[in-house]
């Protein structure tokens, strides 16, 4: 499982935090479509991204460029980013 990564996915909008596998070669642009359509498929009014949803550093707020894969971020098992 070296190429995949399980990361927490803190959206401080809704207060949750999900799990979520990712394969480190997937691009910041791809992961955040797919929370988008993860969220928005829930039907429910906690937290409905919009277009200008991001990534982020949970420690820094730095925000995650879209083109970068999830594998050169400095992430490891565990981490937490955060999707505003």
């Amino acid at each position: 499982m070296k190429d995949k990564l399980l990361l927490n996915i803190y959206v401080p909008a809704a207060g949750k935090t999900i799990e979520i596998r990712v394969e480190r070669s997937m691009h910041v642009k791809g992961l955040n479509k797919l929370l988008s359509d993860y969220f928005t498929g829930l039907g429910n009014s906690e937290f409905i991204p919009e277009d200008s949803a991001v990534l982020c550093d949970s420690g820094t707020g730095e925000v995650y460029r879209g083109e970068s894969c999830v594998g050169a971020l400095g992430l490891k098992n565990g981490s937490t980013i955060l999707f505003i």
